[in-house]
């Protein structure tokens, strides 16, 4: 199977195979190897994130981490400012990346790599 998304084309050899054994496993093991590879998976557009993060005393960049959330059965893994856009010691970030009316956005996450995870 071939599964194209944002710039990124994967070739899955072995499909049925992996599904079939990775429906075996416990629920709780199956989300703790989907939530680590997405992490993995995402580490790039990080980096990318970090480049492009506008610096002034760099601590906006360092706040740039991976962060991963199971809400109602779905697995989502981003790249967040701090604990996340609009809280924290970072909440500004959001206002970099998103604009305000006195200031135009900047955005360093969104255009962070462009990879569809």
């Amino acid at each position: 199977m071939v599964y194209a998304g944002g710039g990124v084309d994967i070739t899955l050899i072995g499909e049925k195979e992996l599904q079939r054994k990775f429906k075996g496993l416990p629920g709780k093991l199956q989300r703790k190897i989907v939530r680590a590879a997405m992490k993995k998976a995402i580490e790039p557009v990080l980096q990318d994130a970090q480049s492009k993060a506008p610096v002034l005393t760099g601590k906006l960049k360092a706040s740039l981490k991976v962060m991963s959330s199971n809400k109602y059965g779905k697995i989502t893994t981003s790249v967040v400012t701090g604990e996340g856009f609009f809280k924290g010691d970072q909440f500004y970030g959001a206002f970099v990346e998103l604009g305000t009316k006195h200031q135009p956005a900047k955005p360093f996450r969104l255009k962070a790599a462009k990879i569809g995870v």
